[in-house]
C-alpha cells in the first residue's frame, strides 16, 4: 500500500471517528427534535459548550447520575412525584415559578451531550415528552443569563426548582453583599 492511499485512510478513519462522536452526543436531541417538530415546536440544539455556559459553576459538580442539593439555595421548593402526569405537572409548576412563558429555555439531560432550547411555554405544553427521554437527572436553565434552575431528579423522583439560584459564574463572583471583588 503506498504512503498517499495509507494517508487517506486514516484521515477517512478519523473522520468518521469524529462524525460518530458528534452522533453520540446529539441522539437524545434528534430523537425529542423530530417528535416535538412534528407537532410544530420551534426548537434548537443546545451544544455540550452552551450547556457549560448555561449551568456555570453547577457544570462542574453534578454528573449524569447525581443530583443537586437544594438546601442551600435560597427560596428554593423540592416535591415528590409518584407518576410521570404528576411529574409534568410539577415541571409545569417550576416553570411557571421560574420563568417567563416566552423565555428561551435550555434542556440538559447532561453536561456532556447535546440539549435543547425551546421555549417555555413550549416547554410546559410537552413536558411529558422531555420526560420520557431522560435517565437519570434533567436540567432546566435559561438559555440567555437568569438565575434560576429547574431539576427533574428521576431516581428521587423530585422536582426540584429555585428562582434564585445563581447559575452564571459571573454572579457567583461578583462579591459578597455590598462588597464588590
Amino acid at each position: 500500500m503506498d504512503l498517499t492511499r495509507r494517508n487517506r485512510l486514516i484521515e477517512r478513519r478519523r473522520m468518521m471517528q469524529i462524525r460518530q462522536h458528534r452522533q453520540a452526543l446529539s441522539g437524545r436531541f434528534r430523537r425529542v427534535a423530530r417528535r416535538l417538530c412534528a407537532q410544530g415546536v420551534r426548537l434548537s440544539k443546545s451544544t455540550p459548550q452552551a450547556n457549560h455556559r448555561s449551568l456555570g459553576p453547577l457544570a462542574a459538580g453534578p454528573g449524569q447520575d447525581e443530583e443537586l442539593h437544594f438546601d442551600w439555595m435560597y427560596n428554593a421548593s423540592v416535591a415528590n412525584w409518584s407518576t410521570e402526569a404528576e411529574a409534568a405537572d410539577l415541571v409545569r409548576v417550576a416553570l411557571a415559578a421560574c420563568a417567563r412563558p416566552d423565555e428561551l429555555t435550555s434542556v440538559i439531560w447532561h453536561s456532556l451531550e447535546a440539549g435543547l432550547r425551546l421555549k417555555a411555554r413550549d416547554l410546559a405544553a410537552h413536558a411529558e415528552l422531555i420526560l420520557d427521554h431522560a435517565d437519570w437527572t434533567t436540567w432546566i436553565v435559561a438559555a440567555h443569563p437568569a438565575p434560576w434552575l429547574v431539576q427533574i431528579g428521576l431516581r428521587s423522583q423530585t422536582v426540584a426548582f429555585s428562582p434564585n439560584v445563581p447559575v452564571r459564574t459571573d454572579s457567583l463572583h461578583r462579591g459578597y453583599g455590598n462588597i464588590e471583588t
